[in-house]
């Protein structure tokens, strides 16, 4: 059975039960915003495709009824 602090998604293990929380909360706002983006705006992302979405989401809030 792994340790409490091990994380099979990343296959890594956290020093304390604080670490092992920041990394999850931020996992799950990205997956949050991928689902409030595809829901809003109509693209379809992955995790990978997140950071270049998220620097250009100022600018695709104000074209996304434009673009096909």
């Amino acid at each position: 059975m792994p340790s409490k602090l091990y994380d099979c998604r990343t296959d890594t293990y956290f020093n304390s039960k604080e670490e092992q929380l920041m990394e999850r909360k931020k996992r799950d706002n990205i997956a949050q915003k991928i689902r409030y983006w595809k829901k809003t705006y109509g693209y379809d992302l992955k995790k990978s495709d997140y950071d270049e979405f998220n620097k250009n989401i100022k600018i695709i809030k104000k074209v996304h009824k434009l673009h096909d």
